[in-house]
């Protein structure tokens, strides 16, 4: 409270602290609402952009072909894995705070 205000000035002030509190809250709770609605459409982006690879029927017709469709799969793996690792990463540390 600062001492430079009337007293009457500092007790309407004390009168906001409550209702502030409250607001407070709120705006924490919204933030986390729309934090996790922009990650989980992320992911839903994320899963919809990948869903036509995973359901391929391509096989390939030769061995050359099929080692190459091996090659970009273990790419593919590993870019994930790494962009997982990082979302768990950042969530872990979200939660912490």
């Amino acid at each position: 409270m600062c001492h430079y205000y009337p007293p009457i000035c500092a007790c309407r002030y004390c009168e906001l602290e409550d209702p502030m509190g409250l607001r407070h809250g709120q705006l924490e709770d919204s933030v986390q609402l729309h934090q996790f609605t922009h990650d989980s459409n992320e992911e839903m982006r994320w899963v919809k952009e990948r869903e036509p690879a995973a359901n391929s029927a391509l096989l390939g017709d030769s061995l050359t072909t099929v080692q190459g469709l091996i090659k970009k799969h273990q790419v593919r793996e590993s870019v994930d894995c790494e962009i997982t690792c990082l979302y768990i990463s950042s969530a872990h540390n979200v939660q912490l705070q």
